[in-house]
């Protein structure tokens, strides 16, 4: 539900993302390191990403301190903090296109 509700509040009242500006692989398509990747992929590896901290920490919390930090440490560090931290980032390399990376 966070990823559902809280990601479209940041794009669209946040960052104010437009779905018309074209993404770095597609404007310098060269078929080998800017090359077009279905949804579905780029969502997979997001997850995998933001989610791989939340398994390793949220257990070790919840055998020290109980299931509460365990259950904050999954709510706010990833969805919040994790979530807002990548998308943020990732609008940054997008609308800036790679400028500052060269």
């Amino acid at each position: 539900m966070a990823y559902r509700f809280y990601g479209i509040f940041l794009a669209n009242k946040v960052l104010k993302l437009n779905a018309a500006n074209v993404t770095p692989a597609i404007e310098f398509s060269d078929g080998k390191d800017y090359v077009a990747t279905n949804r579905n992929v780029l969502f997979g590896h997001h997850f995998a990403a933001i989610a791989a901290a939340g398994p390793l920490v949220g257990p070790v919390l919840a055998a020290q301190f109980g299931y509460l930090p365990g259950t904050l440490w999954i709510l706010i560090g990833c969805v919040l903090g994790g979530g807002v931290h990548d998308m943020v980032l990732m609008f940054i390399v997008f609308v800036d296109t790679f400028r500052r990376w060269y």
